[in-house]
């Protein structure tokens, strides 16, 4: 089993670092449209602890526990934020979207549709948000006829 943790400060300006982690992670695990994938739906994640959970608090912390067994690869999110399931958030209404004004709100649709998400109350406080999906082979470069 392959680990990796990585922590940032609660500010979006830093999710560049958890961004090179998670492509450092993944690096020999996923091609690139893989990777950008993953990315996307953590950097989603991310900002919407920041933003939302954190307020835009900079002493907060998120940390990203990654790990990789076999072609699974599992990314946990912890933050010390006030309690929020995004899992109970319903889909966008998107034929009103853009009609209605909206600027925001696709972020958690955005992941839920990447990666399979779960959400669980940490017992000390905050949230941990599970996202896993299952790695496709790193592309050889090799096509076979």
């Amino acid at each position: 089993m392959k680990r990796a943790t990585v922590t940032i400060p609660a500010l979006t300006s830093q999710l560049h670092v958890a961004r090179d982690a998670v492509t450092e992670f993944t690096g020999d695990l996923l091609d690139s449209a893989g990777q950008k994938r993953i990315i996307l739906a953590i950097d989603e994640a991310l900002s919407n602890i920041i933003i939302h959970g954190y307020k835009n608090d900079s002493s907060g912390e998120i940390t990203i526990d990654m790990q990789s067994d076999g072609p699974e690869l599992k990314f946990i999110i912890s933050d010390n934020a006030p309690s929020f399931n995004p899992l109970e958030i319903p889909p966008p209404d998107i034929d009103n979207y853009l009609e209605s004004g909206q600027t925001g709100g696709l972020g958690i649709d955005i992941y839920k549709r990447i990666m399979d998400v779960s959400y669980e109350r940490k017992e000390t406080g905050g949230n941990r948000l599970i996202m896993v999906t299952t790695a496709e082979k790193k592309s050889s470069g090799i096509q076979h006829s």
